[in-house]
């Protein structure tokens, strides 16, 4: 491997090593501002770091003999889209929902019962598609 793509080898490892510890320890002191916004104890909001990070933890023991095997270099690029694709597939499918649902009323009034059903039965379809793709892929 020749130097020039040794350095940037390390730096986008580097980079996405910043990412990954960075959201682990950004969110406790970001939990009370979570709760209040969401009205909710900090307990259930700490229930959620916790699962986030349970899962990090499995995906960690389970991707180290992974990248054993079929070398770490693979693994980590494979990683890397997979959580760039999912993340922006879930935060597109949630925003639809969340604002269908969040904004029905204030839609009803400017743009006609009609309309805003039809525009919410389009999102909940369309996250229901992408939700199966997202299933047929990972199955």
């Amino acid at each position: 491997m020749d130097n020039k793509r040794k350095n940037i080898m390390i730096m986008t490892l580097s980079i996405m090593a910043f990412f990954a510890n960075g959201d682990n320890y950004a969110v406790a002191p970001l939990l009370i501002n979570i709760a209040k916004d969401l009205n909710i104890g900090i307990s259930s909001a700490a229930a959620s770091v916790t699962a986030y990070m349970l899962t990090f933890g499995l995906f960690t023991i389970i991707f180290g003999p992974l990248g054993d095997r079929y070398g770490k270099t693979k693994i980590i690029n494979i990683a890397a889209f997979g959580t760039a694709v999912f993340s922006m597939l879930g935060a597109f499918v949630s925003t639809l929902m969340m604002v269908g649902v969040v904004t029905m009323p204030v839609e009803i009034k400017y743009f006609g019962k009609k309309l805003t059903i039809l525009r919410n039965v389009l999102a909940f379809v369309f996250s229901f598609v992408v939700a199966y793709i997202i299933g047929m892929v990972v199955r």
